[in-house]
């Protein structure tokens, strides 16, 4: 196996190498930013199923922030925020859906809202 140096990367590989650090850190969370807009789209969704794999069969919660809204059923997140309604939506088995506006949702502040969000 060859090992390239960080230099020699592309961007999409400098990316899930980070990702891939993140989740192996002693840390309880991950915060990752436009996670996958630097890859092509195929690429994001596998990366996604991979992060959704990794982060359920640890204790980690892992927030992705991300403009692709293909990505969602790969990650498969326990809430999604949508800035473009402001609204907090989550999935059915998790509970009632809350489709409430923003202002509304600070009613669930202090509650955990699952291993994964975007």
């Amino acid at each position: 196996m060859e090992f390239k140096n960080v230099d020699c990367l592309s961007q999409g590989e400098k990316m899930r190498v980070a990702i891939a650090r993140a989740l192996c850190l002693n840390k309880p969370m991950v915060v990752f930013d436009e996670f996958t807009s630097i890859v092509d789209r195929e690429i994001a969704k596998v990366s996604a199923f991979a992060i959704s794999k990794a982060v359920r069969r640890s204790s980690k919660k892992f927030i992705a922030v991300t403009c692709h809204y293909d990505v969602i059923d790969w990650l498969d997140p326990d809430w999604v925020f949508c800035t473009d309604s402001m609204e907090f939506s989550r999935k059915k088995e998790r509970g009632p859906p809350l489709t409430s506006k923003f202002i509304g949702a600070a009613l669930t502040f202090g509650r955990c809202f699952g291993n994964i969000t975007i």
